[in-house]
């Protein structure tokens, strides 16, 4: 792809796995779609997670694989530091996955 320098239709980029979804109609039905999966994310992960990926994707796309990794492990850790990674462990082990109400400490 990157070779090629090709674009993809919307379908074929999620056939490929590029995009998640493919929604059809105007760009109102595009944002409010958007808006529903970023509602999700803001209320149904742990916070601080969902902030140190975020940190750790931003820091490591200009850096070698090595401190990229680094990065990765710093934020894994610092993650295990949280309320929040408690409740997700023990609410797996209890009710099974996506069941936990994360707290954002």
């Amino acid at each position: 792809m990157i070779f090629s320098g090709r674009f993809y239709d919307a379908k074929t980029s999620h056939e490929y796995g590029l995009v998640d979804k493919v929604v059809e109609g105007d760009g109102s039905a595009v944002i409010a779609e958007a808006t529903k999966v970023a509602k999700r994310y803001a209320t149904k992960y742990p916070p601080f997670a969902i902030g140190m990926a975020k940190r750790a994707i931003n820091n490591g796309l200009n850096c070698s694989q090595f401190d990229g990794l680094a990065i990765e492990a710093q934020a894994i850790a610092l993650c295990f530091s949280t309320e929040d990674q408690k409740i997700g462990m023990r609410t797996f082990i209890e009710k099974g996955p996506g069941q936990a109400e994360f707290i954002g400490k």
